[in-house]
């Protein structure tokens, strides 16, 4: 039953005491003399009602009796202190939550976050329990503190904190940013911060003009105070529509400043590393770290005695060295020898993030240098060996990114890693087996890691690989050792086209592009591509022309180039009148892919005549005027090949192209490949009486371009014959 004044009859008693004028004498307020015993029974009521309730979703029917209990002034602070740590405990469940937020409690506590008593000012210390809380709360105080520990938990769910942000409830937290009591705006900037994890909410927060205010409280006597800023201060930096603001308040250099001012409170640094990490995640917010002079006290506390604060240092600097333009920065300070020294940390943590900021600095080809000379390869095939999942995963990342280096690569090589990589294919953490997996990747483009991981047997994983979840990078494993005359037998000994086509139809188009660039690679050779037409590859790629995906579209028209210009195998791309669905895609993005396919196609008679057929002649000319100096190439290319077969010469002499091939010559500044295409486009049309004549109509600067062409500017002998020949065939 709600907590209200019941209506009663008159006794004898009331009409005494109630100070009745008609009365003589003295007489007493018997309802005040009743407040302590109310209070207790109220007291004893809640908690029978608590005790009855915890742990059982909560129904509007409950929060309307607990709210009953908030307007009275006669039930005691302690009373309302139990009913709201219970609702804080409850609404750690969102469904809880999100019936509270509908409630009349929602109000309640809106009124007491709204209206603290400004006038005390007790230090409160906060206890987990709720009973000890509420034994050291005074009354006053007791509102704002609750108030705001449950305004905190119905911020972290998103349901509710959208009922935050419209009720404004921001406006009066950040108001307590300013209350004399640093436990309220302790718990003011934590209701604030888990109102910023939301984008609405940190724009909110900002609009109100509150970050002057966060900021100075980094120069608050509460260290504590100091945490929590800084805390809010990373979560708003962390938001993509806050963070610029964050930035033009220049929050780098109190944050810096405290770091240095604060090197034994570890706690302290924790949350400004924390804050500087977040905002480092932004290239100009990286740039402002080190222009507030952070790296000048960075590493010196990478030898902190401190394991977290040497973490956070690790995190700090990896996050610096994903922006290409702070490199020279970090480089500059020599950070790859302490960080080196740290791969021997008793923290396993320490460890960890020490791997990955050497993996992010190797990102880059000075950074990759830099940590081979730090002497980080001793340390890294014992790392592999390690029996944290993290540590392993985070080396198999740096081994990746030294793999993209050439300068780096014959390192891995000479330390034979590579062995240990092959190793972690049969790891049980998932994330370990990928990062394994990429930089095997990365090794195997290049010709010499190739051949290393063949000879490691990494071959022996890969038909099973091709069926886990980790089948996207078994793919480009696939496609990586089939480039090379040195190792794709040993992939196509594994007979790989039958699971590869299986996985054109997979749910992940990242899979299925992947696969299309694996088949793509085993086309380079006559055996593969009779494997990839024997396994139906065909009918899927037919599919595939219509894929949703742009990249997908564009390696299946790659694949049916390659296929095509294996010997017999146009035929069965004719056969599905293939080049339908080409001529339909050179009106989208994959224009230029469906025309390198097509001009593939074209080196055969009957692709030609297949390709006259489909009517793409009506396109040529558009296409040889193109702005892209790559469509334009290859518009060359396909005037070529269907002019060099006599079946399909004819239709293209009709279209006397001559004069557009002449105009391109012409160009100043012409690129070397679009003369060089243009000029074979001329040779073929010239080995035709049409073709002689439509070209013999030119005027005599032409003929003076090509004589200067053919004599001075061509670097290559077979193009300059070429430009010879087309001067022979010309009437002179």
């Amino acid at each position: 039953m709600s907590l209200s004044r019941q209506g009663t009859r008159q006794s004898i008693l009331s009409w005494w005491s109630d100070r009745n004028p008609g009365l003589p004498g003295p007489t007493i307020n018997l309802h005040a003399a009743a407040k302590p015993l109310s209070r207790f029974l109220y007291h004893r009521q809640a908690l029978e009602i608590i005790r009855k309730n915890h742990g059982s979703p909560l129904s509007s029917a409950t929060l309307e009796i607990y709210s009953s209990y908030f307007p009275w002034d006669y039930v005691s602070w302690s009373t309302k202190a139990a009913i709201m740590a219970e609702l804080a405990d409850s609404s750690v469940f969102e469904d809880n939550a999100r019936v509270m937020v509908e409630s009349p409690v929602f109000d309640h506590i809106t009124q007491m976050l709204e209206s603290p008593d400004a006038g005390t000012a007790s230090a409160v210390l906060y206890l987990d329990l709720c009973v000890r809380l509420v034994s050291l709360l005074s009354d006053e105080h007791f509102e704002v503190i609750w108030g705001g520990n449950l305004r905190i938990m119905l911020a972290t769910h998103e349901s509710t904190a959208s009922a935050i942000l419209d009720l404004k409830l921001f406006v009066p937290l950040v108001s307590l940013l300013r209350d004399d009591d640093s436990q309220v705006i302790e718990w003011a900037i934590d209701a604030l911060t888990q109102i910023a994890r939301w984008s609405d909410g940190g724009r909110a927060i900002v609009d109100v003009k509150a970050l002057n205010r966060i900021l100075e409280l980094l120069k608050y006597p509460s260290t504590k105070v100091q945490e929590w800023a800084c805390k809010l201060v990373g979560t708003l930096a962390s938001q993509e529509s806050t963070a610029p603001v964050v930035l033009e308040s220049k929050p780098c250099v109190p944050l810096v400043s405290l770091w240095r001012g604060f090197t034994l409170n570890h706690h302290l640094i924790e949350w400004v590393m924390d804050a500087l990490t977040q905002i480092a995640l932004r290239s100009d917010g990286a740039q402002a770290i080190v222009d507030a002079k952070a790296l000048d006290h960075d590493f010196k506390i990478l030898e902190s005695p401190n394991a977290k604060v040497r973490e956070w240092t690790c995190k700090l600097v990896g996050r610096l060295a994903i922006h290409e333009s702070i490199v020279p920065a970090i480089l500059e300070i020599n950070p790859c020898v302490p960080l080196v020294s740290l791969l021997r940390d008793d923290n396993s943590k320490v460890i960890e993030w020490a791997i990955d900021a050497l993996a992010q600095i190797a990102r880059w080809s000075d950074g990759a240098q830099a940590v081979v000379y730090a002497k980080v390869m001793d340390h890294l095939s014992g790392l592999l060996e390690s029996p944290n999942p993290d540590t392993r995963k985070n080396t198999c990342e740096l081994l990746g990114r030294l793999a993209t280096h050439e300068s780096t690569v014959s390192v891995m090589l000479e330390m034979n890693l590579y062995v240990r990589l092959v190793s972690c294919l049969c790891d049980e953490h998932t994330e370990v087996l990928q990062k394994a997996m990429g930089a095997l990747c990365g090794l195997a483009r290049q010709v010499d890691g190739a051949q290393a991981i063949v000879s490691a047997n990494a071959t022996d994983h890969i038909l099973i690989l091709l069926e886990s979840p980790h089948r996207e990078w078994a793919c480009d494993l696939v496609g990586s050792l089939a480039r090379y005359a040195s190792t794709a037998p040993a992939i196509l000994e594994l007979r790989p086209c039958v699971p590869l086509v299986s996985l054109l139809h997979d749910g992940s188009l990242k899979v299925v592009e992947w696969a299309i660039y694996a088949l793509f690679q085993i086309a380079r050779w006559p055996d593969g591509a009779k494997a990839i037409i024997d396994a139906k590859a065909l009918v899927q790629i037919l599919q595939l022309l219509e894929s949703p995906s742009a990249s997908v579209r564009e390696w299946t028209c790659r694949l049916v180039g390659r296929l095509a210009i294996q010997n017999g195998m146009v035929s069965a791309i004719l056969q599905l009148n293939l080049c339908v669905p080409l001529v339909s895609l050179m009106r989208d993005d994959n224009s230029e892919c469906a025309l390198s396919a097509l001009t593939q196609i074209a080196t055969s008679p009957d692709g030609a005549q297949a390709i006259i057929d489909v009517k793409v002649l009506q396109q040529v000319p558009a296409l040889l005027e193109s702005p892209r100096l790559s469509t334009r190439t290859l518009a060359c290319i396909l005037v070529t090949e269907l002019a060099s077969h006599q079946p399909t010469a004819p239709a293209i002499l009709n279209l006397k192209l001559s004069s557009q091939l002449v105009a391109l010559l012409l160009e100043p500044n012409v690129h070397v490949e679009t003369r060089d295409t243009a000029i074979l486009a001329l040779e073929a049309i010239c080995n035709w009486p049409d073709g002689v004549a439509d070209l013999g109509d030119i005027r005599s600067d032409v003929f003076d371009r090509l004589e200067e062409l053919g004599h001075n500017h061509l670097p290559h002998a077979d193009v300059q014959l070429r430009t010879r020949r087309i001067l022979d065939n010309l009437p002179q």
